[in-house]
């Protein structure tokens, strides 16, 4: 009975002092902005550029192997970001206009992953402190409206993307202390039909430049191996106690 309990009070201490696997955690958004850009198809021509806010909304769970200079990998498991609503009229690039409009209101804007599509994270490896990383599908759903400062005519309209292609959606992810980086240039969001603007054949690609950070807000619960052993090892060291204790 005693070397029974000799060995399970080992093991539990053993495995206890082994760090846990990787659990995912939750980093909600502390500061982030989203830059979206519109270009011509017919000339390449940028006719919109706006820097929006990220909502308190925007978070991303991470689950992490290990850290960057190890060697290990990670998953990104979820992710949501909020654009936060112009809230008034945005002029367009150098006086521009597209059909009868020179202002562009974004309403709304949601990036998400596409999980009916099959969202991944497909490629993951360290670089220096950070790692670089690829996933899809993603989902993309944002509103706007278009309006004339001049003649107030307006047209407000949904711009919907479905993103299954992985390259569209690579990012750097920075891990300093419990906090987060997370940098995604270049995703291209969709095109938008010019003919809803009466500019038939000159549609307009829009793509995104993503920047946020963020802190953890969950604190991992251990898995339920390691919770096994972390009650293995207590018992061990509790029958221990018991058995001296009887024979004072």
């Amino acid at each position: 009975m005693r070397c029974l309990l000799r060995v399970l009070l080992l093991v539990g201490v053993l495995f206890v002092s082994i760090p846990a696997m990787a659990v995912p955690v939750t980093y909600g958004l502390t500061t982030g902005t989203i830059t979206v850009q519109a270009n011509q198809t017919s000339d390449n021509a940028l006719i919109f550029n706006q820097t929006l806010s990220l909502s308190t909304n925007s978070f991303v769970v991470w689950d992490q192997f290990g850290v960057p200079a190890a060697g290990f990998g990670g998953t990104m498991e979820d992710f949501l970001l909020d654009v936060v609503p112009s809230g008034s009229p945005h002029p367009l690039e150098s006086g521009q206009t597209y059909g009868p409009f020179d202002l562009i209101t974004i309403e709304s804007g949601v990036i998400r992953p596409d999980f009916l599509a099959g969202f991944s994270t497909l490629l993951t490896f360290p670089s220096g402190s950070s790692f670089l990383t690829q996933v899809g599908a993603i989902e993309i759903e944002a509103f706007y409206s278009a309006s004339n400062s001049t003649t107030g005519d307006s047209t407000p309209g949904p711009l919907e993307a479905d993103i299954a292609t992985p390259n569209n959606m690579n990012g750097t992810i920075t891990f300093t202390g419990g906090a987060i980086q997370v940098v995604m240039d270049s995703i291209v969001m969709g095109t938008m039909d010019g003919t809803l603007f009466g500019e038939a054949g000159n549609d307009l690609i829009l793509t995104a430049n993503i920047n946020f950070f963020g802190a953890s807000n969950v604190v991992p619960t251990p898995e339920p191996s390691t919770a096994m052993l972390l009650a293995l090892g207590l018992f061990g060291m509790a029958a221990s106690r018991r058995r001296l204790g009887r024979k004072r």
